[in-house]
């Protein structure tokens, strides 16, 4: 391409404000405006596309509509100052010039509201059910000890207090749903103590249990996990979870309740010798608790647009390292998942996402 053009194509671009990248037939960016820095996070001009997006949506995009007629598009999805944001991505082909130009429309309020508004609908008159069950299920306890035993009715009557509290608060935020639209999503800041909600929910489904004859047992191991977060969505979050494990959990059987925390980490490091060696009753700890720790994680980012990520680390590289090896059996896909955990660590580390602390955490324990 003559020079000039590539000048042309640098003076527009760096005059709008939507980020703007311009690749060539070669997959390079020839093209970035400011606004495509900040957004990415480095100025990738005359570096392969590829290195520029990671996100297979946008590659194919990118591979769709190069030598096409059609404008297409796709979301992007990137977190910006510690918000998730989602970017419409308008790409278009010009045979005349043999490039690609991708830009960047910052869609997240629309998003946002267009899926709380399907979640609303979705999931109110489930969520108004839980604590409605939960009230009627000790309403009937209730009248069967309110003469016998007066302080579980008492009890009794504080759990339906809460769980009335709890629906109303569901109302609330079904009647400010507009409010909610309007205004721009806020990140919590209250500190809240994941042991005690999680104790308050399984006291709220303690009768919902008992109907099938489970049990639930909270497992302290260390202290309770704090953290900062909304605390009726945990309580939204737990109610779910532990729902779930009486629905399917099978009638007659217990729920062990172990909260995650660094704790389990630090078990792992210092017994994970043990899983290696062949150790029964650990490996069936660390896949127990493994599956639980994955489960808390889907449950909190059902669309993968956050951390559940982190459940995908390594697969690219581990699936490369499968297909190179012809899928024999001498390397299974753990291992091969492992070595690209490892090669995703390293990258991740040179790239500086990770401390040279945190990288050499990760090395000694796979070591």
């Amino acid at each position: 391409m003559d020079i000039d053009y590539i000048r042309v194509i640098d003076s527009f671009v760096e005059t709008v404000n939507t980020p703007i990248l311009v690749i060539d037939d070669r997959s390079y960016v020839i093209s970035s405006n400011k606004a495509a820095v900040d957004l990415l996070g480095n100025d990738f001009k005359d570096r392969h596309f590829y290195v520029a997006i990671r996100q297979p949506a946008i590659i194919n995009l990118f591979e769709n509509v190069s030598g096409s007629n059609e404008i297409q598009k796709e979301n992007f999805y990137k977190t910006v100052t510690g918000v998730d944001r989602t970017y419409e991505v308008t790409a278009n082909y010009s045979k005349e010039l043999k490039i690609v130009s991708l830009s960047f429309d910052d869609v997240t309020d629309a998003v946002q509201a267009n899926q709380m508004r399907r979640d609303f609908v979705a999931n109110v008159s489930h969520e108004l059910k839980s604590p409605l069950t939960s009230i009627l299920g000790f309403t009937e306890t209730l009248s069967g000890v309110i003469e016998s035993n007066p302080s579980k009715a008492k009890q009794f009557l504080s759990v339906m207090e809460r769980e009335s509290l709890r629906m109303s608060s569901l109302i609330d935020d079904l009647l400010g749903l507009s409010r909610v639209e309007a205004a721009e999503k806020q990140l919590p800041t209250e500190q809240v103590n994941l042991g005690n909600i999680m104790r308050e929910v399984m006291e709220i489904l303690t009768a919902t249990a008992a109907k099938k004859n489970i049990s639930i047992e909270y497992v302290q191991e260390a202290s309770d996990p704090l953290i900062i977060g909304d605390y009726s969505q945990v309580v939204q979050v737990f109610t779910n979870l532990l729902q779930n494990a009486i629905k399917y959990g099978g009638d007659g059987n217990k729920i062990n309740v172990i909260m995650n925390s660094i704790e389990y980490h630090k078990v792992l490091l210092k017994n994970g010798y043990k899983v290696i060696e062949g150790n029964n009753n650990a490996r069936i700890y660390a896949i127990y608790r493994s599956c639980i720790n994955k489960a808390l994680i889907v449950e909190a980012d059902e669309k993968e647009q956050g951390v559940r990520a982190l459940l995908n680390l390594g697969h690219t590289f581990g699936h490369a390292i499968e297909s190179l090896n012809e899928y024999k059996k001498n390397i299974i896909h753990g291992e091969a998942v492992a070595i690209g955990i490892r090669f995703a660590v390293k990258l991740s580390y040179l790239e500086g996402y990770i401390s040279n602390s945190d990288y050499n955490k990760i090395v000694d324990h796979f070591n």
